[in-house]
């Protein structure tokens, strides 16, 4: 990095930093792109920008060095969020995802964002395999590694019987 800060000026520090961020965001965008589905994946980047942008920003007893790089990194991943301005469907599936959560069907709200195990092996080029597995048997997996436990029933209304129908 000598060479480059001698020729631009800026510290190699700094320089360093700010690739360091660059380099950890864009394969954070990766890793995420393994897992999250298409509409998905500019939340899950944004969300983890914000956060790394807070770090970065409030975090105590930070390295100078980390701060810059957490710096970085969380504009690069927040600003994912544009991505989303240019997608007409997502507003439908961002609907289509409250639904589900709105009618406690956390499964199929997990189902429209994350990819099933079939999904992820095809996004890594490794095809899917002899027993592949189905949208609902990972959905069923996902579910009921989220227990969701229905309210109660309201109790029962109480009758009041009269003394003149009591035997």
């Amino acid at each position: 990095m000598a060479g480059p800060s001698r020729k631009t000026g800026i510290p190699r520090e700094q320089l360093s930093a700010h690739l360091g961020g660059e380099l950890i965001g864009t394969l954070l965008e990766e890793i995420s792109g393994i897992f999250a589905k298409d509409w998905a994946k500019p939340v899950v980047d944004s969300i983890a920008g914000v956060i790394a942008l807070g770090y970065g920003i409030y975090g105590k007893n930070v390295d100078e060095r980390f701060r810059r790089e957490l710096l970085q990194m969380g504009e690069h991943l927040a600003l994912r969020a544009l991505e989303l301005i240019r997608t007409p469907a997502f507003s439908n599936k961002l609907k289509d995802f409250a639904s589900h959560l709105a009618t406690g069907d956390v499964g199929g709200a997990l189902s429209l964002m994350i990819k099933t195990p079939n999904e992820v092996l095809a996004t890594l080029g490794l095809g899917a395999s002899s027993s592949q597995v189905t949208t609902s048997q990972a959905v069923a997996t996902v579910t009921t590694a989220v227990p969701i436990t229905p309210p109660p029933p309201p109790p029962a209304p109480v009758v009041q019987q009269k003394k003149s129908e009591v035997y």
